[in-house]
């Protein structure tokens, strides 16, 4: 049995060196090639995805492969397709607006929130809402949010009532649209309100006047 195995082991290998004698130039020259596009499409073959995201591929033949999901480390892909990170880490987010009262006056809020995407749930979130989805959709959901929400009070009613009270309910809206979108909402903070000159400065007066009053 090993001198059969042998025996076809130097078959194996007198064939090989004779088609290396025969084709030699050719095979040089197809192996530098292959070497040469091999390092020249490194960056689009080799694609390394840190801890905390994932990678969705795109084929150029089938589209977004939403049943296969890369995780952290060095992932292969043809030259032809692309590679789409995703952070399913806790992301946080900030801004100021102007928002109408119902009183038809503008008010400053500035406020900060948190969210993360659904993990193994990136490839349907890349299809439907894109790879800018936290700018495209988590953010304008919220400033929507927070216009609808705020502009129905008016600055007296935004003056007295507890911050915290505003914050629950942004968050629980938020909380139902961005799941559908699987998305959560973590955190919704008001961080300041500043109210118009004429109201803030009226309000002080007010107090001003039950304090001498007393």
């Amino acid at each position: 049995m090993k001198e059969k195995l042998a025996n076809a082991y130097g078959r194996v290998k007198d064939a090989l060196k004779g088609v290396w004698r025969r084709h030699w130039l050719k095979i040089s020259i197809v192996t530098l090639v292959a070497a040469f596009l091999f390092v020249y499409f490194w960056n689009n073959i080799v694609i390394s995805i840190d801890s905390g995201s994932q990678g969705i591929r795109w084929s150029r033949f089938s589209g977004t492969a939403v049943d296969e999901i890369h995780g952290e480390g060095l992932n292969l892909i043809w030259p032809w397709d692309r590679m789409y990170i995703y952070s399913t880490r806790l992301q946080t987010q900030g801004d100021t607006m102007f928002i109408l009262s119902s009183e038809g006056l503008t008010v400053r809020v500035e406020f900060s929130f948190r969210f993360h995407a659904l993990k193994d749930s990136i490839p349907t979130i890349h299809k439907k809402l894109g790879v800018d989805y936290a700018t495209s959709f988590v953010k304008n959901e919220v400033e929507a949010a927070s216009m609808a929400i705020i502009g129905n009070f008016t600055p007296q009613e935004l003056c007295k009532m507890p911050s915290l009270v505003i914050q629950s309910t942004i968050k629980f809206y938020l909380s139902k649209q961005l799941l559908e979108e699987n998305v959560v909402m973590d955190d919704y903070l008001i961080r300041k309100i500043s109210l118009p000159d004429q109201v803030s400065g009226a309000i002080e007066r007010k107090l001003v006047a039950a304090q001498l009053s007393e």
